[in-house]
């Protein structure tokens, strides 16, 4: 007794089905893990080395001397104004 259509065989349909269907199923099983692996990587890399922490004020100027706005006088005034106030 034979069940389904025709006379057991797969038309070129089911074929291009099939593969699109495993295509896509490999294409989520491999995103899903390079995202796991990116989410897992990504918070010990974006964590500042222990005792390196800058407060947020510091970082951005020292983001705007490392990008050329200001020179070496500017900014060692600034950062030392910076943290004459953040003391008081």
């Amino acid at each position: 007794m034979m069940y389904g259509y025709g006379n057991g065989t797969l038309s070129g349909w089911d074929w291009i089905l099939m593969a699109t269907s495993m295509i896509v199923f490999w294409g989520a099983l491999i995103s899903i893990g390079v995202i796991w692996y990116r989410g897992r990587t990504r918070t010990t890399r974006t964590r500042p080395p222990a005792g390196h922490q800058q407060s947020a004020p510091e970082h951005i100027l020292a983001e705007r001397y490392a990008r050329g706005e200001m020179d070496e006088n500017q900014y060692s005034a600034q950062l030392a104004t910076l943290r004459r106030s953040a003391r008081s």
